[in-house]
């Protein structure tokens, strides 16, 4: 069932296809989960690298929840809700099989960090 904040804000800003300041504000909430995905994938590489300088015990423990205590999820929030609905046809750009593959390539040790 679809959260009554969600249809609020859908009744008061139904003008997706002409409305620039919603245009502008789902613009923007997109460039700030780029942002989330980048400091994500830098703090999962930087986990990765000093697991290699603690012991064997530590060091394992730390892989093995390497993806832990990252950045909120907004799921259910009715701004993340429509942004989502109107940007992605629903999808999530945090759960994308494009977004999950990087950030698990990178908690092994492959991929490209600190740039």
């Amino acid at each position: 069932m679809m959260d009554q904040n969600y249809i609020d804000l859908w009744d008061e800003y139904n003008c997706a296809d002409s409305c620039e300041a919603v245009l502008q504000l789902c613009g923007l909430i997109d460039k700030m989960v780029e942002d989330v995905q980048y400091l994500e994938e830098q703090c999962v590489g930087l986990r990765y690298e000093l697991s290699k300088h603690l012991e064997s015990e530590h060091a394992e423990a730390l892989r093995s929840d390497i993806l832990s205590a990252l950045a909120k999820r907004y799921d259910g929030d009715p701004a993340y809700d429509l942004y989502k609905n109107l940007v992605y046809n629903g999808g999530d750009p945090m759960q994308f099989k494009s977004w999950t593959d990087r950030i698990r390539k990178v908690s092994k040790g492959n991929g490209d960090i600190f740039m």
